[in-house]
């Protein structure tokens, strides 16, 4: 038997004891394992390949620590930000390859962390960590926000985050492995943050560009088999889905006869990309409500081209942007030209417009006052203020919702 003392200190403290019985546990729970860590968490690789026996389990370890080399990692473009998306594109990327280098049974999880730990440079925004942890069927997520000590240096509180950002990822791996691990006691230091998620193909295969549409049904069951002819959709962002969305829905249903569905875009024209765990916890409230279309097509005529004979409900602000040249980029005369062919390939599609009125700095805005270029007119149809008119918009709900500064 090994003498695990020697290995750790001549007088081992519990904690101690208690992390090496945890790699013992991980190791001999028959898990494969490929990691990825940058910007910190390495203290756990070390002391899981400092372990006999520690090919048991680890297939693989990275550390992509600038930001080319994560960029390299992931064969992704970056800013690749400290936060829970990056760490589950790393978390994928390490479990695709455990898949490859371990192709037998179902035991493979990629994990990774990504951090931004105290430093001596100037640095925007919080020290922080997430770490992620992909199993054939789940996805882990653990986000830490640390505060330093008034009298810490830089130096005391990096090696302090450090050791308890590899501590927590330890428990994530062993969690992940089918382990019991207690939640750690509260610490004055830093917050932890815990979500899980069920892994779902259609969804995986949304993010990865190998589908370009999935639909939620009222089930809430994911699928990449749509639809895609003469449907109705109500687009946007549904955060969170009111009463005002409900309405302008029923409305459209009776204009056309067809039945609403939302949709939602992961790609958004001024918006960062929808993250994953972000879209999951966006869908959880819209369960049993509407059909969900999720796409990756953040313009109408992107849109169409997924569905033939659509009819799109939208609001005043959104009919303006889609006859504004500017909102196309680029010159003048090439945001005139882009829109002219985006329309162009709207009314090729079949696509055509309800459009509902809204309140815009005290006036409420129509159709009419839309500058609509005549030769598009035919695609856009006014729902009149008789029939629809609510004042209370995603954002507002948003803004009362949130507590006082």
């Amino acid at each position: 038997m090994t003498d695990r003392s020697a290995h750790i200190s001549a007088a081992p403290d519990t904690a101690i004891i208690d992390l090496w019985d945890r790699v013992e546990a991980i190791q001999a729970s028959g898990s494969k394992l490929c990691l990825a860590v940058t910007g910190g968490g390495s203290r756990a690789l070390t002391w899981l390949l400092n372990h006999p026996g520690a090919s048991r389990a680890v297939l693989d370890a990275h550390i992509p620590y600038c930001s080319a080399s994560l960029e390299q990692y992931l064969s992704q473009e970056g800013p690749l930000p400290v936060s829970d998306e990056t760490a589950r594109l790393m978390a994928r990327r390490a479990y695709v390859s455990s898949l490859e280098l371990h192709p037998e049974g179902t035991s493979q999880i990629g994990l990774s962390c990504t951090a931004a730990l105290a430093t001596n440079r100037h640095r925007r925004g919080e020290d922080r960590a997430w770490i992620a942890v992909r199993t054939r069927e789940r996805y882990f997520f653990h986000g830490l926000c640390f505060e330093r000590r008034a009298s810490q240096t830089d130096e005391e509180a990096r090696y302090e985050q450090e050791d308890t950002l590899s501590t927590c990822l330890i428990s994530a791996l062993a969690e992940a492995c089918g382990l019991q691990v207690p939640d750690p006691p509260p610490q004055s230091h830093m917050t932890l943050t815990k979500v899980e998620w069920m892994v779902d193909p259609a969804l995986e295969d949304l993010f990865t560009g190998a589908v370009d549409v999935v639909e939620m049904g009222t089930d809430g069951h994911l699928s990449a088999s749509v639809a895609r002819h003469s449907r109705l959709i109500l687009s946007g962002s549904f955060n969170p889905l009111h009463d005002g969305h409900v309405e302008l829905a029923a409305v459209a249903e009776r204009r056309t006869g067809r039945s609403a569905c939302l949709e939602i875009s992961i790609h958004n024209v001024d918006k960062p990309t929808l993250a994953y765990c972000e879209l999951r916890e966006r869908l959880v409230p819209l369960k049993g409500r509407f059909p969900v279309l999720l796409t990756r097509a953040p313009t109408f005529d992107q849109k169409a081209a997924l569905f033939a004979d659509a009819c799109f409900v939208i609001g005043y602000d959104t009919a303006v942007r889609l006859v504004d040249p500017a909102y196309y980029g680029g010159e003048a005369a090439d945001g005139e030209a882009d829109m002219d062919r985006a329309l162009g390939l709207l009314g090729q599609r079949g696509s055509r417009f309800l459009v509902a009125g809204r309140n815009d700095r005290g006036h409420f805005k129509t159709l009419e006052d839309v500058p609509v270029p005549p030769r598009h007119a035919h695609l856009l149809e006014a729902i009149p203020e008789a029939e629809f008119r609510r004042d209370l918009s995603s954002s507002q709900l948003r803004e009362k919702a949130s507590p006082e500064p």
